[in-house]
């Protein structure tokens, strides 16, 4: 597995779609399957966070360069 950058969000350590597909070795659809498929089983705010708009353009940029370009976060998933 390859060295992560810590991305935190209110305060809780947060993976973005991208990482999340990286370090699993698989592409970032069959997580947005995987999520949308067992949407259910996850508590927003406990196992995911949903941002939108302007919260969501902010936190992108607050990202490190290397993790903006490509950005998909787990909460994009639900709006495919």
């Amino acid at each position: 597995m390859n060295k992560l950058t810590p991305i935190n969000y209110e305060n809780q350590r947060i993976m973005t779609t991208k990482v999340l597909a990286e370090q699993f070795g698989t592409e970032e659809t069959n997580i947005q399957k995987n999520f949308n498929n067992n949407e259910k089983r996850f508590i927003e705010g406990k196992h995911y966070y949903k941002l939108e708009g302007q919260i969501l353009r902010d936190f992108k940029n607050s990202l490190p360069n290397e993790i903006q370009e490509g950005t998909l976060l787990a909460n994009d998933m639900q709006n495919r």
